[in-house]
């Protein structure tokens, strides 16, 4: 599936550097900016910024199109530039940024799980899994729930993710192995009543 989702990354991008499609612009746009901008708010706690941040880089991006074609991977190249302007913008803010530790980064992530059916029942007990996993993911420490949500949320790889926080892959896979476990506990008694 992650091959399938960045070929059709790299196809758009080839036609907005190419082509100048505006069309596959906002196809672009559409598909990655809410997720940029959960990315964003990581780091400037505020949707208002973190909003106008994805703009600019957006904007950016279109004016530079001819220069930038060469971009291979345009979905992490576009976590790199959010976090680099996010960052920018923090040290404009305050004069100087210290150099926090991810793990102290809260983030406004958003719960991806979803559930459809018709008996309500099922509703019931999928509304209580859906609470006994969100409250899990919750409960994280704050660097594995922001790995997580990378990888679960926004479908970025291990190997994607690790790039983006400057961290081993080794690093990622141990704490989706700690998200998955604590996530597994959380549900148990929920999945074991049914």
């Amino acid at each position: 599936m992650h091959e399938d989702v960045d070929a059709y990354y790299r196809y758009l991008w080839h036609q907005i550097a190419a082509l100048d499609d505006q069309q596959a612009y906002r196809k672009l746009f559409d598909a990655l900016a809410g997720p940029l901008i959960r990315w964003s708010q990581v780091f400037v706690k505020q949707y208002e910024v973190a909003e106008e941040i994805v703009s600019d880089v957006f904007m950016w991006l279109w004016q530079q199109r001819a220069r930038q074609g060469s971009i291979r991977h345009i979905r992490l190249y576009l976590y790199q530039a959010v976090k680099h302007r996010s960052l920018n913008y923090l040290r404009s803010a305050s004069g100087r940024m210290a150099h926090e530790d991810i793990a102290s980064f809260e983030g406004a992530l958003i719960p991806g799980i979803r559930f459809a059916t018709d008996d309500p029942e099922q509703m019931l007990l999928n509304n209580e899994l859906r609470r006994h996993m969100e409250n899990a993911i919750e409960s994280l420490p704050a660097r594995c729930r922001l790995i997580f949500r990378l990888v679960k949320d926004d479908g970025l790889r291990y190997k994607e993710v690790a790039e983006l926080l400057q961290i081993s892959v080794k690093t990622v896979e141990t704490q989706m192995g700690i998200a998955f476990r604590k996530i597994a506990e959380a549900i148990q008694p929920v999945v074991s009543s049914r």
